[in-house]
Order: structure tokens, then sequence, then C-alpha cells
């Protein structure tokens, strides 16, 4: 896959999300299917976090600094922070 069919995939995921939550109810996004599984909710937070610190900090470290800090990112903590 090359970078510009990567970046086209990203660029395309917002308004497929979205389309996919236009007709859910607050009640729907925010309830587990399963005890064990994560809500739509849950799921959004974790993208926005995936995107913000866990791509778009580390790329920015590793474009600005000569010896970056990658740090550690523990989704399912976050997860259980945002509940």
């Amino acid at each position: 896959m090359t970078y510009k069919e990567v970046l086209a995939i990203l660029a395309s995921t917002p308004e497929k999300i979205a389309r996919e939550v236009a007709a859910m109810t607050p009640r729907d996004i925010k309830t587990r299917p399963a005890a064990k599984k994560w809500s739509v909710q849950e799921i959004l937070a974790h993208l926005a976090d995936v995107e913000e610190i866990g791509m778009r900090a580390r790329v920015a470290a590793m474009v600005d600094e000569d010896n970056p800090v990658l740090h550690l990112f523990d989704q399912e903590k976050r997860a259980v922070q945002f509940r």
C-alpha cells in the first residue's frame, strides 16, 4: 500500500464514522454490547486517543527532535478513565 492510499483511507474515516453513528441514539452510543466489549463512545474516544497520543504526538516528536522520546500509550487504562 502506498502512502497516498494510506492517506486516502485516513481522510475518509471521519465521514464513514459519521454515517455509521448518525442514526444511533445517545443511549445506543453509550451502551456496551457485552460486558467486556467497548461501547461506540469508548471506541470513538479510543480512536481520538490513538490519533492524538498514539500517532500525532509521536510523528511530531520524530520530525521535530533528534532523539525523540516516544511515550507509552496504555489504551486499556485510558478506556477505563473515560467510561
